[in-house]
C-alpha cells in the first residue's frame, strides 16, 4: 500500500515537475531505464535461484548451508542475489544493503564470526560454509540425572556409565568425558542451563574461571553458548561444561579407582566441516 502511494505520488506529482522545468525528455530516459533494470532483475533472479541449487550444501528447518567456494565462483552482484534468496526463502526475510554485504563478508572472515539477521535468525561462517541458521528460543531447565541411565531431551541426549579401567577410550572428543566417581558426592547429578555468575576450573588450570568468560576465551559464539548445559553435583560444584571442558577437580588420577563415563550429545545438529551432503 505504501509503494503504491509512493509510486502515484512520484508518477503524478514528481515527474511532471520535472518534465516541465529541467528536461522534457527526462520521463522517456527514465521509462527506459526502468525497463532495463526490469530486465536485468528477472535474469538475476533466474540466475540466482539456478546458483542457489547448486551452492546450498545443506538443509533442514533449523539451518541452510552454503558452500562458500561454489559461491565465489559468481559475479559480486550475483552472489549478493543469492543470498538474499537463500534468506528469503529460509527465514522470509528481506534483507537490506548492510545485511547482504554482512553475509558477503563473512565469506573473508574466520570460522565463527557470524552476524544477526533478526531476532529469530543469524549467519556465521564454519569452514566452507555460510550458515543460516533458526535461533530457537530456549528456557531454563534443570533436571536430576542417575549415573548409568540415559536421558533424551528435546535438544540432547545425556548418559553415564561406571566403567572398569580396562574400557577407557581417551579419544571421544568433546562429546564424551571420564570423571574419578568417587570425587562425586551422593548418586544424583544435575544437569541445567548455567547462568552468569556460574564459575568452574577448566580442565588444565587450577584457578575457577567465569562460564561466560570461558565462553569468550573460546570463541563460542552468542547464538551457541545456550546450547551447552552444565553438569553438577548436587552440591553445586560444576562437573563438565558438556561439549566443552571438564572441571579439573573431578579429573582422572592415579589414585582414582571408579571411573564414571559421560557422554553429551546433541540433536539435530549436522555435523559442522565434516563435508558436504550435496
Amino acid at each position: 500500500k505504501t509503494d503504491h502511494y509512493t509510486r502515484n505520488f512520484i508518477r503524478h506529482q514528481i515527474l511532471p515537475l520535472v518534465k516541465e522545468q529541467i528536461n522534457p525528455t527526462v520521463v522517456q530516459a527514465l521509462q527506459r531505464s526502468s525497463e532495463l533494470f526490469r530486465e536485468l532483475e528477472a535474469y538475476l533472479s533466474f540466475n540466482a535461484r539456478q546458483s542457489l541449487d547448486l551452492t546450498t550444501t545443506w538443509s533442514s528447518e533449523i539451518e541452510l548451508h552454503l558452500s562458500i567456494p561454489r559461491l565465489r565462483t559468481n559475479p559480486t552482484l550475483l552472489q549478493q542475489y543469492i543470498v538474499m534468496l537463500a534468506v528469503e526463502r529460509f527465514a522470509g526475510l528481506r534483507l537490506d544493503f548492510e545485511q547482504v554485504n554482512g553475509m558477503l563478508n563473512l565469506t573473508d572472515g574466520l570460522t565463527g564470526s557470524w552476524v544477526s539477521l533478526s531476532d529469530e535468525y543469524v549467519v556465521f561462517r564454519d569452514r566452507d560454509n555460510l550458515v543460516i541458521r533458526k535461533s530457537e528460543p530456549l528456557t531454563d531447565f534443570k533436571f536430576v540425572v542417575q549415573p548409568n541411565h540415559r536421558y533424551e531431551f528435546s535438544r540432547f541426549c545425556f548418559s553415564s556409565q561406571m566403567l572398569d579401567d580396562n574400557k577407557i577410550r581417551l579419544n571421544g572428543g568433546p562429546k564424551s568425558e571420564y570423571v574419578d566417581a568417587d570425587r562425586i558426592a551422593g548418586s544424583e547429578l544435575v544437569l541445567r542451563t548455567w547462568s552468569e555468575g556460574d564459575t568452574f576450573v577448566p580442565l588444565g588450570m587450577k584457578t575457577k574461571k567465569k562460564i561466560s568468560d570461558f565462553f569468550v576465551d573460546s570463541k563460542i559464539p552468542i547464538y551457541e553458548k545456550r546450547n551447552f548445559p552444565i553438569l553438577e553435583t548436587k552440591d553445586g560444584e560444576v562437573i563438565w561444561l558438556c561439549g566443552q571442558r571438564l572441571d579439573d577437580r573431578f579429573k582422572l588420577t592415579r589414585d582414582t579407582k571408579r571411573v564414571l563415563k559421560l557422554e553429551f550429545t546433541r540433536l539435530n545438529e549436522p555435523e559442522h566441516g565434516k563435508g558436504n551432503t550435496r
